[in-house]
């Protein structure tokens, strides 16, 4: 078969079958939608990750794809999905001689997602190792593999301070940079672009702008950037409000108070109103990476995946401080700020968002008019980023207090309650009670489901959904009743004289359960 032919036939199995992509930086906020939108487009992945902190690379992987709505993630291990344990930064990147074996005889693409994103000096060494280090190492693996593509997160901002249009050509253009992380993703850049064209493999160069939720529903892993300036006056906000009622009289003196549900803050932060801010969804820059990674690549292509229109640093300002129960707030120039002999609260504010001066004060302009093109043709556009869009945004951020609270599961609470109880199998129910023997079920009738518990002397030795023993009696309910009487809403001696909870079998067993039930509820954390 000639070469041409070859070729065509590899395109048609690559359409049908999906492409075999090795893909870093899967447990990242960028990396992990790529990952879920690759799995839904079926394409096969191999998915490099390490354990940390005690959780397994597997299990880290998963957690991430469940984020964006892959339910089981398992359920593609043995046909498209493989987790191999490894690290950028590390030569050969950790992998095994048994883990190189998957790629013989298979056209692999890579896509390089991972990348340390910290603007900290105090960084720095990391930087350098994960993000210029750890490229030359993925580019040594794809080498070795002889990867048919090589696809290459970079960030817009390898503009660094380059003040004008900045264009999909660019690279050097003679730029400073603001911090080490612009500086080393230019670096990785340069070298990859180097590389790739010594070893003559097609890669695509993909530079998103400032990676914020996602379009729908505002939802993000990651609260760094933009959202720091945001975080810093909500922290400020909920420090301050307690002081505000006990008629604290140094924030009076200040004018801080509350006014119509908000808290007004009179303080001015350096930040230049006129400063434009290329905020993009999260969920757009990752379809677009995965629609131009479908596509034929051929020589050496770069991406701008922009906001055509950013909005300024003002419309912000007035628009979403509201959202984080703020107004009051003044934007002024660094001479003006200093000049107006700024107050402790105000330093504290401007102190905390420093390390972002830079983007405070201005941004190049991105060109992206080849992207825009490529994916218009495809059917995918940059969405409109209305009022709307960020205020989803800013409410996903204070509902899960910009990352310290876990998002609200959605799990229904009786699941959690029977996974949380087969951990306690071998376990006293409740401390010192151990005169409790009882065997029994739980039905709940809206959803046909049957759970069994054997107690012994206190100790639940069984919970089952298969029925491997005779109870004495059994407890039907709605799953409703049972997510009401585990959240404390309802007690259970309530829920039996309502008869929100019926009694099959021996009913003088199953009330003096009551009391314990109502003591367990209480004590139990789930």
């Amino acid at each position: 078969m000639d070469g041409k032919r070859k070729n065509l036939l590899s395109k048609r199995v690559e359409k049908i079958m999906g492409k075999n992509i090795f893909l870093t930086g899967a447990t990242g906020l960028l990396g992990s939608y790529v990952a879920t939108e690759l799995l839904k487009r079926g394409h096969t992945l191999y998915l490099l990750a390490r354990t940390r902190d005690g959780v397994k690379s597997s299990e880290r992987v998963f957690e991430a794809l469940r984020f964006w709505g892959m339910g089981n993630p398992d359920k593609f291990l043995e046909e498209r999905l493989k987790v191999l344990e490894g690290d950028v930064e590390f030569k050969g990147l950790g992998l095994e001689e048994k883990d190189l074996k998957l790629f013989k005889g298979k056209e692999i693409e890579v896509l390089h997602c991972a990348a340390c994103t910290s603007f900290s000096p105090a960084a720095s060494e990391l930087l350098e190792s994960a993000n210029v280090e750890g490229t030359k190492n993925i580019l040594d693996f794809a080498s070795g593999i002889k990867a048919k593509v090589f696809h290459f997160v970079s960030t817009a901002y390898v503009a660094g301070d380059f003040k004008g249009r900045f264009c999909e050509k660019d690279l050097d253009v003679g730029q400073g940079f603001n911090n080490i992380y612009e500086k080393t993703k230019y670096e990785s850049e340069v070298i990859a672009r180097k590389f790739l064209e010594k070893e003559k493999i097609p890669g695509n160069f993909f530079r998103p702008g400032i990676i914020m939720g996602d379009y729908a529903s505002g939802r993000t892993t990651n609260f760094n950037a933009l959202y720091i300036y945001f975080k810093v006056l909500y922290s400020v906000r909920k420090k301050l409000e307690e002081r505000i009622r006990r008629k604290d009289s140094e924030l009076e003196k200040l004018g801080i108070r509350e006014e119509n549900n908000y808290l007004v803050l009179p303080f001015r932060i350096a930040v230049n109103p006129d400063a434009k801010k290329n905020i993009v969804p999260v969920d757009f820059v990752g379809k677009a990476i995965c629609v131009i990674a479908e596509r034929e690549c051929q020589g050496i292509n770069t991406f701008h995946l922009t906001n055509p229109s950013p909005p300024a640093f003002s419309w912000l300002n007035s628009e979403l401080h509201p959202g984080i129960g703020v107004k009051g707030i003044t934007l002024v120039s660094k001479d003006d700020y200093e000049s107006g002999k700024p107050n402790r609260f105000e330093r504290i504010i401007n102190d905390s968002i420093k390390i972002y001066g830079p983007y405070f004060e201005r941004e190049p302009e991105f060109e992206s008019s080849q992207t825009s093109g490529i994916l218009a043709s495809s059917g995918l556009s940059f969405p409109e980023l209305d009022k709307e869009y960020y205020l989803r945004v800013i409410d996903y951020a204070v509902g899960v207090d910009f990352g310290e609270k876990k998002e609200p599961c959605k799990e229904p609470v009786y699941s959690i309650f029977f996974k949380s109880l087969e951990k306690r199998v071998g376990g006293s129910i409740i401390p010192n009670l151990k005169t409790l023997n009882s065997r029994f079920s739980i039905k709940l009738s809206d959803l046909n489901k049957n759970v069994f518990l054997l107690i012994e002397n206190g100790v639940l030795k069984k919970i089952s959904q298969e029925n491997g023993f005779q109870t004495d009696f059994k407890f039907v309910l709605t799953s409703k009743s049972l997510e009401e009487l585990i959240e404390r809403k309802i007690k259970p001696q309530e829920a039996f004289f309502q008869r929100r909870v019926e009694i099959e079998g021996n009913i003088g067993k199953a009330l003096s359960l009551a009391p314990v039930f109502d003591e367990f509820f209480k004590s139990f954390e789930f």
